[in-house]
């Protein structure tokens, strides 16, 4: 009886996700779910937001960072396009677990239009005499931008839907070593040469560090942060701690800049009390 009920069981669960795993689209568009265009979508979302990050630092190459914006939004478009034409309805409805990210990925889409497209259209349309109210247009424009933090939600569920075994192979604890090691050199290189490329470095080792991170307290869960052994319970938090400062001083901090001066019409910098805090967190 136990038997029968556990395949009863097994049947309905069949049933609920059948409509998402049943793709009504065509068989030549069954590459979207294919493994290699999923690491080409997690790719492409990462450059995105490490140039989302350099150009809160990085002055002077407004043009470079604006045809990228368009670029990212175009492939967004599109790897949504073909999504949809292959799942159809299906991609929205059916199991919530599986399509609120469907639905979030529409919101991105959605917003970075209205964004990088629509309020820049209106806008000339209001300076060209247009009776458009520019003062709460701008308002509008600022809030929308913030919907580009959620970007890193794409990464996010690559992360938890993926499978990291892969991370606990000899290769992997090499590739790590061998990236400790050279960011101690580079870290050398830059007390004695100045060049405005290190950012860049910069940003690629900290993004290296809080994936092995990331996957290390998914594997551990709750073991990461009560370690069986003191040495290696030091280590665990040690590594969260430069990890956590480094996210801090190049994603956080100019982060809230940004907010400010887009939102609150406040660079973040003139009063006394943001320059003694913003000094304190980095």
């Amino acid at each position: 009886r136990r038997e029968e009920l556990n395949a009863e069981l097994q049947d309905i669960i069949l049933d609920d996700n059948a409509e998402f795993l049943e793709a009504p689209g065509p068989d030549w568009l069954a590459w979207v779910d294919s493994t290699w265009f999923s690491i080409v979508c997690n790719v492409v979302v990462a450059l995105n937001l490490t140039f989302m990050l350099l150009s809160m630092r990085m002055h002077g190459f407004e043009s470079f960072f604006w045809t990228s914006d368009q670029l990212f939004l175009a492939w967004y478009l599109v790897e949504l396009g073909v999504k949809v034409a292959f799942h159809q309805q299906n991609l929205f409805i059916g199991n919530a677990s599986l399509v609120f990210w469907n639905w979030l990925d529409l919101l991105i889409v959605v917003s970075g239009i209205i964004d990088q497209w629509m309020l820049p259209s209106v806008l000339i349309l209001s300076t060209s005499g247009t009776s458009v109210n520019a003062a709460a247009l701008l308002k509008v424009v600022r809030w929308t931008r913030i919907f580009r933090a959620l970007r890193v939600m794409k990464l996010v569920k690559a992360f938890f839907q993926g499978d990291m075994a892969w991370t606990e192979a000899a290769p992997f604890q090499f590739f790590m070593s061998g990236m400790i090691g050279i960011n101690a050199i580079v870290m050398s290189l830059e007390l004695d040469h100045e060049w405005g490329g290190w950012v860049w470095v910069e940003c690629a080792f900290l993004v290296i560090y809080t994936f092995e991170l990331a996957v290390r307290i998914k594997r551990l869960r709750v073991q990461f942060f009560c370690a069986p052994t003191i040495s290696d319970m030091v280590f665990n938090y040690l590594d969260l701690i430069m990890v956590a400062g480094g996210i801090l001083d190049m994603c956080v901090i100019p982060l809230i800049h940004t907010i400010r001066s887009q939102v609150l019409d406040d660079d973040g910098g003139e009063s006394a009390e943001g320059g003694v805090a913003g000094e304190a967190l980095q």
